[in-house]
């Protein structure tokens, strides 16, 4: 016949097999853990800048400016295309 461990009643308090010593060696663990955390804007601003302090979006914004002058360069080269046919 085997020894059923016994049963915690809703409520009640059980005694942990930690020392006082060992309990606080474990919440200065907990506590260094909390300061290592890394804020997760700043890393994901650190990671999509550049040396130079330019992101994502300023490079998407360039790319922008750079195609609204190449469409508009396009644009002049096909109406001359266009002239020289007629």
């Amino acid at each position: 016949m085997s020894k059923q461990p016994d049963e915690i009643e809703e409520g009640e308090i059980i005694q942990d097999d930690y020392s006082d010593e060992e309990e606080e060696s474990i919440i200065d663990v907990d506590q260094e853990d909390d300061e290592d955390e890394v804020d997760l804007p700043e890393l994901l601003g650190t990671f999509f800048a550049t040396d130079n302090g330019d992101t994502v979006c300023s490079a998407i914004v360039d790319i922008s400016t750079h195609m609204q002058v190449q469409n508009k360069i396009l644009v002049k080269i096909l109406a001359q295309l266009q002239n020289m046919k007629n």
